[in-house]
């Protein structure tokens, strides 16, 4: 006998999660458009640190996706409707955006805002773009942010297969060593490349372990003996990995250096950062404490609920945005004028996505009721999680 996945309370601090991450991306795009003028030097700084919002994403969706992956591990339907999922999800916004800007791209060849290297299409289409972004100029590409989606489906290509093949003992294990073998490649290639090279950042063999910490915190979620010898020691381990960055951003002299230290090393604190956030969130969920109630007000988790779209859709806003006032004399020099085109070029990013997800993504994603995990129907690990949180934080 068999039945369906149930489905579980949602759970809005991860909600307010994925909306605080997608907003550290709105704010180091917006501090990229050079809109800020230069003498609000503290400003800038604070603004080009949203480049981790990337990484909380990459956590909170190892997280939510191994969390639903462990729970319906031994459905007849496994594979098909993780797959199908994802699909529903990602594909139609993805693919309608990229046909968009293909079609643009041949009808408005004299705006210089489209990828121009060879190849770039089918990049795009099966979802490799990361590979190639890192030696190609990137510079008002209206889908330069594409990387990152690049790299989550890459790891949902795979990490299903790991998830049904090894045994929880032996995929923790695994997690661990994949993160450091991930951390020795990244200290090769520094070494081999330019420390200023995108390469590091943006390819999936050297940023796969932030995604995989997340998916380790998803392990430990499950396993009540290990969740309880662990949670006491998660403060320290986010106090830890902070300090570090502290240490790299005051105590290094030098942008290489910096750079350096944030590449190697850096990367995986951050992660060691989100991974104990992404874990209280769940595990205080209904409580009522300060930080259930912090990441559940309205503001983060209507963030959230639209983040898909408004990851998606805010880069073009942007690009199109300053190459309609960016040689304006106004632009990066007045503070008024430029705060207005912060509040505007957001706003416009914002109402877009709603209204994506409300007349289009909505419509294919009723159809996920069609593939639901289906267990046998004495198996505990019935409920899933990826359910009810929305599923993959940048796929929303």
């Amino acid at each position: 006998m068999t039945q369906q996945t149930k489905r579980p309370k949602h759970v809005a601090a991860l909600d307010g999660i994925r909306g605080l991450a997608v907003s550290l991306v709105l704010l180091i795009h917006l501090q990229q458009t050079g809109v800020v003028p230069a003498r609000f030097h503290i400003m800038n700084v604070m603004m080009h640190c949203g480049w981790c919002g990337v990484d909380l994403f990459f956590v909170l969706s190892g997280f939510l996706i191994t969390l639903g992956l462990l729970d319906s591990k031994g459905a007849s339907n496994y594979f098909s409707a993780f797959y199908m999922r994802r699909v529903l999800r990602i594909f139609p916004l993805y693919y309608a955006v990229l046909a968009s800007v293909i079609v643009c791209s041949f009808l408005f060849t004299r705006y210089p805002i489209f990828p121009a290297w060879r190849g770039w299409i089918p990049q795009h289409v099966f979802f490799v773009e990361n590979w190639w972004m890192p030696w190609n100029d990137l510079s008002n590409n209206i889908l330069a942010h594409f990387w990152s989606l690049g790299i989550e489906e890459q790891f949902y290509l795979v990490w299903p297969a790991c998830v049904w093949l090894l045994p929880r003992k032996r995929l923790s294990v695994f997690c661990v060593a994949a993160c450091a073998a991930v951390l020795v490649l990244r200290f090769y290639v520094i070494r081999r490349y330019h420390p200023l090279s995108l390469v590091i950042f943006m390819n999936t063999a050297t940023r796969v372990d932030t995604l995989i910490v997340g998916a380790l915190c998803a392990i430990v979620m499950r396993n009540a003996t290990l969740l309880s010898r662990t949670r006491r020691w998660l403060p320290a381990i986010t106090a830890i990995a902070a300090c570090y960055f502290a240490v790299v951003a005051i105590g290094v002299s030098g942008t290489a250096a910096q750079i350096y230290y944030t590449q190697t090393l850096g990367f995986t604190a951050l992660a060691l950062t989100f991974g104990p956030l992404v874990m209280w969130a769940y595990l205080f969920n209904g409580t009522g404490n300060w930080y259930d109630l912090l990441f559940s007000v309205r503001p983060l988790t209507s963030l959230g609920k639209y983040s898909y779209g408004i990851y998606v859709y805010h880069y073009p806003v942007l690009v199109i945005a300053k190459m309609m006032f960016g040689t304006n004399s106004w632009f990066g020099h007045d503070t008024f004028r430029g705060l207005l085109f912060c509040f505007g070029a957001v706003a416009a990013a914002i109402c877009v996505a709603v209204a994506s997800y409300e007349l289009f993504e909505k419509r294919c994603l009723r159809l996920k009721r069609y593939f639901v995990p289906t267990v046998l129907s004495g198996n505990d690990s019935a409920s899933s999680v990826l359910i009810a949180a929305g599923n993959s934080p940048l796929g929303g």
